[in-house]
């Protein structure tokens, strides 16, 4: 048993050995050929390429002298549509020029200006007119009437002066219905500004009762200035004054009835008028109006002139203005 694998060893041993053999016969003669073909392949190839090379550079002129032609043709194509645009331009502009100028018309005689009624007193209107021609002058002379109605109030610290027959008056205090009148004549300066003085009267319309019967009026004078907002005709009027409250006691009992029954205050004050004036027209002369005034003064009366009285009122007033 041994014996016959040995045997069979050595058969496959021998086979192998002619396998290989075989093998690497076929191996070098496929190597010859191929070496073979190669070199064939490689000459011809050499040629191909030489004469596809040639073709293909032919056909690269030729590209390109395509490609110039075309450009030129659109360069020549693009100057044609820029002399047609211009000649259309051209032609555009003549017929403007020749619809805008008109031809020249006959020479006529002018017709003659109609006549102008003798009775028209209203003056034309020129182009030169400003703005300001349109709002009221407020120039020349100024007046102003001004009644007006509101609340007053007057009031002092301390014990007033004895009066015969009297309760002594401490602290008063009094608050009642107030009316007022007021002239004032002066000069308008300019469109806006006007200076005047004036009169006024002020009377305190209900009496204070407790603890006794007093009446107050007070009178005095102004001066002071007004100025217009002129595109809406608001004006703004302030004074200065000087003014004296009459105090009156009717239920006194005297022996000098103007001593012991009167009794005056003086001082100054102020007053502040806010308000708006209506004209017909910028050429009126007169104008109404209405407005707000505030007024503030304080008077010193009494034995040495030691007691302080002050007033306040606050009134609507109508004003009646003339130019």
């Amino acid at each position: 048993m041994r014996q016959l694998k040995l045997i069979l060893a050595v058969l496959i041993c021998i086979l192998l050995s002619s396998a290989v053999y075989a093998q690497s016969g076929e191996v070098s003669a496929t190597t010859s050929g191929t070496a073979s073909v190669s070199v064939g392949s490689d000459a011809k190839g050499t040629t191909e390429s030489d004469e596809t090379a040639a073709l293909r550079l032919k056909a690269e002129i030729a590209r390109a002298e395509a490609e110039k032609a075309k450009a030129e043709a659109e360069k020549a194509k693009a100057e044609a549509e820029r002399a047609r645009t211009e000649a259309e331009s051209k032609k555009d502009a003549q017929a403007s020029a020749a619809v805008q100028v008109p031809p020249p018309a006959p020479l006529v005689a002018a017709p003659a200006p109609p006549p102008v009624p003798q009775n028209n007193t209203v003056e034309p209107t020129t182009s030169t007119e400003t703005s300001t021609e349109t709002q009221p002058n407020h120039r020349g002379l100024f007046l102003r009437f001004a009644p007006g109605l509101g609340l007053g109030v007057a009031w002092a610290r301390g014990t007033m002066d004895p009066r015969p027959g009297l309760e002594a008056i401490t602290n008063p205090r009094h608050t009642t219905l107030t009316g007022t009148i007021g002239l004032d004549i002066g000069a308008g300066l300019s469109r806006r500004l006007a200076l005047h003085v004036g009169t006024f009267y002020e009377k305190m319309i209900f009496r204070m009762k407790d603890p006794t019967n007093v009446v107050f009026s007070i009178l005095g004078v102004g001066a002071g200035l007004t100025w217009y907002f002129t595109d809406l005709e608001l004006y703004l009027t302030g004074q200065f004054r000087w003014v004296g409250m009459l105090l009156k006691f009717p239920e006194v009992s005297c022996s000098d009835y103007f001593d012991d029954t009167f009794e005056w205050y003086k001082g100054p004050g102020m007053s502040l008028t806010f308000g708006r004036e209506w004209f017909e027209s910028p050429t009126d002369d007169n104008a109404t109006g209405i407005g707000i005034q505030a007024n503030y003064y304080r008077m010193h009366g009494g034995i040495d002139k030691a007691y302080a009285f002050n007033h306040f009122s606050l009134l609507a007033v109508l004003t009646f203005t003339h130019f």
